[in-house]
């Protein structure tokens, strides 16, 4: 188990530090207006690909609990391949239609700009989906050499797009998609590799239909977690500007940073989901849960300490503003990492539509505190925004973790899934 999470962790900290140097060349040549756009622009895509995907890689994950071998996954990698292509061609439609009778919405961005980056939406959609599978049955060195192979790729197609053609923003978002194409590859390889074993369209029919019909419960958790990542960021676009929008981003950007160690032992969690079912999950989660959550606390703490001298050096002296903003962002680590590392109980115990309500909420929350507070506070009023929704998170994963340790079957070996 260590040296999944350690190889994991490992791939995630390449991708982080690719994204670093990419914040740090994106910030110098483009300015805290360029950054900004780049930021509003993907907070669209982002969004749109939060509501598009209707959480059928969670939904997979727990159909799959303790069988994620066999038949049963070639069909359920298939379905969720043939679901990847149906909703991405809804979500386009929905963004035509969206643009065509409110132009507005998307503020100062230019229709090239929504262009480059939505060219990306598919690709964005399967590397959920595929990632998930990938996890499922425990071939996460796959989804770590997908994960390195593309943010490499991305970073060079940067500089050659930004820093020696001068493409500027949109060269930025044409680099950023042509690196997702290639994370999502691996993942893709896997189900045309095994894409005859499945049991004709009949079956396909039926799974996709007991996909959907776990994600209608659960997708509203989906919905809130853009709630609280991507909204801030469109208010913001739309209510400040670009530069505005730039300075949050960035230090929104680099404290999701932190979260790396929590984000690789959930994958972990949810690949021992597969294996051994939600109880022999737990019986490791229980310790891994406040144990990481405090680590990823104090990595905060010691960052935001130091942020006023590394920062600069990472984006500039243009993004002084962003100093304050992340030393403000640090305190609700803990509480991310917290629910993070929860999601697996969530998904593996089938609480699909009690997860959405919750994360509903707190990504309501977020998005009314923000509509109120950002005209009237600035900056600041989207950081206030954070914590309220985070509170809200906070009381409701210790709720989660208060019943699982009731739970009198964590202490049964034979204890499964739900099913």
């Amino acid at each position: 188990m260590l040296w999944t999470v350690s190889r994991t962790v490992g791939a995630k900290l390449y991708s982080l530090l690719v994204g670093v140097l990419t914040l740090t060349v994106t910030a110098r040549w483009l300015g805290p207006e360029g950054r900004g756009e780049f930021a509003a622009a993907m907070a669209w895509v982002t969004a749109f690909v939060s509501i598009s995907h209707c959480s059928l890689a969670e939904v997979a994950s727990q159909r799959l609990a303790g069988q994620a071998h066999g038949q049963r996954f070639n069909q359920v990698a298939l379905a969720l391949a043939t679901a990847a292509i149906g909703v991405s061609i809804l979500a386009y439609a929905a963004l035509i239609g969206l643009f065509l009778l409110r132009p507005t919405m998307f503020g100062t961005l230019s229709p090239w700009l929504l262009l480059c980056a939505f060219i990306g939406l598919p690709w964005m959609i399967w590397e959920i989906y595929g990632t998930a599978l990938l996890i499922i049955c425990e071939r996460i060195m796959l989804a770590n050499i997908g994960l390195v192979l593309g943010r490499t790729v991305s970073i060079l197609l940067v500089l050659l797009a930004v820093g020696a053609l001068g493409w500027g923003v949109s060269g930025a978002l044409l680099a950023s998609v042509l690196g997702q194409m290639l994370v999502a590859a691996m993942p893709a390889w896997m189900v045309w590799r095994n894409w005859h074993a499945s049991h004709g369209p009949v079956a396909l029919k039926q799974e996709l239909a007991g996909l959907f019909s776990g994600g209608v419960r659960l997708h509203l958790n989906a919905i809130g977690s853009m709630l609280m990542g991507s909204t801030s960021v469109i208010i913001l676009n739309a209510k400040l500007g670009t530069a505005a929008t730039g300075q949050f981003q960035m230090a929104q950007q680099l404290v999701t940073i932190l979260l790396v160690l929590a984000q690789a032992t959930t994958q972990m969690l949810y690949g021992r989901l597969g294996a051994v079912g939600v109880q022999g999950a737990w019986r490791l989660q229980r310790r891994l849960v406040p144990a990481l959550s405090l680590l990823t606390l104090l990595a905060g703490g010691v960052a935001g300490a130091l942020v006023p001298w590394w920062l600069p050096w990472v984006a500039g002296a243009g993004f002084a503003d962003a100093v304050p903003l992340f030393q403000w962002l640090v305190p609700g680590l803990a509480v991310s990492a917290f629910s993070t590392l929860m999601a697996p109980q969530w998904i593996g115990r089938g609480l699909f539509l009690t997860a959405s309500l919750c994360s509903l909420s707190a990504g309501g929350v977020n998005l009314l505190a923000a509509w109120w507070w950002v005209p009237r506070m600035g900056v600041m009023g989207a950081v206030y925004a954070q914590w309220s929704a985070l509170s809200l998170a906070l009381v409701t994963n210790l709720v989660l973790f208060w019943v699982c340790e009731r739970d009198p079957r964590r202490l049964n070996p034979e204890a499964g899934g739900v099913s």
